[in-house]
This record gives C-alpha cells, sequence and structure tokens, in this order.
C-alpha cells in the first residue's frame, strides 16, 4: 500500500503472529524470525480498526475500537429454513471454511438430534449425511445466519 501511495487500514480481532506465536513456543525458535517478519508486515498499517473480541495487538502504532461489523440478511429465516428443507423445530449450525483441502469426511453423528449443518464452502463435498447441507458456495452467508 506504501508503495502505491494509499493508507492501508486492517480490520481484525486477532493477527497470525499471535496465533503463531505458541507454535513458536512449542515448536522451536527457528520459527520465531516468521512471527517478526508479520509483526513487521503489521506495523506498516496506518490504523486498525479493532473489533471485540481481540487478542493482544502490539504491532499496531494507531488503534481505534469498532464495534462488529455485520451484513444484515436480505432474505427471512423462514424463507431460507423452507429453500433447505429445515423446519422450525431444527437448531441449525453454520460450518463455514474456505478453500482448503481436506481428508476428513463428515457423519451424521457429529451432530446431536434435532440439528442440521449447513456447510459452506467452495470446495465439492462428497455425500453428505442428510443433517448436513450444503448451499451453493455463492450463497449469501448473511442470509443464513439470520
Amino acid at each position: 500500500a506504501r508503495r502505491a501511495g494509499v493508507r492501508c487500514v486492517v480490520c481484525t480481532n486477532f493477527t497470525w503472529d499471535h496465533i503463531y506465536a505458541e507454535y513458536v513456543e512449542t515448536q522451536g525458535r527457528r520459527f520465531r524470525v516468521l512471527c517478526e517478519e508479520i509483526a513487521n508486515d503489521y506495523a506498516k498499517a496506518d490504523l486498525l480498526l479493532r473489533l471485540p473480541g481481540y487478542t493482544p495487538m502490539p504491532a499496531f502504532r494507531r488503534v481505534e475500537d469498532v464495534p462488529l461489523v455485520v451484513r444484515m440478511a436480505r432474505t427471512p429465516r423462514d424463507v431460507i429454513r423452507a429453500q433447505y428443507g429445515i423446519s422450525q423445530d431444527k437448531k441449525v449450525v453454520i460450518y463455514n471454511f474456505g478453500g482448503q483441502p481436506s481428508s476428513w469426511s463428515l457423519k451424521e453423528s457429529f451432530l446431536p438430534t434435532g440439528w442440521v449443518c449447513l456447510v459452506c464452502t467452495a470446495l465439492s463435498m462428497p455425500q453428505l449425511p442428510p443433517n448436513f447441507i450444503k448451499p451453493p458456495a455463492d450463497v449469501y452467508t448473511p442470509d443464513l445466519i439470520d
């Protein structure tokens, strides 16, 4: 951002240098340089918009606390439930992960009776158990959370 002449603003409640710090302690100091490089990169930001529930983030020079930032649902809850065949008495959990490949498989027994899981991912998934539903990759996630 600096080379392009624009300001850099980070909006988060955690940093990877903090996440990896314990790994450094348990796996040896040879990874310390990685955490230092990450912290140095964060220090180049002009501003941190710090979200609630934050971890220590000492690398940032200028910090402003902000409330949670959310997108509002566009589709009513009952319409979404009907679209995915989820009755009103069911509890819903959302499993949202990126495009990381995985070798695991989901099993019906992973959820308590009366629960349904919406699996949000761009990955193609093998046959899912009946209590797991995969919405389309381009689903508007706030509609699922409402």
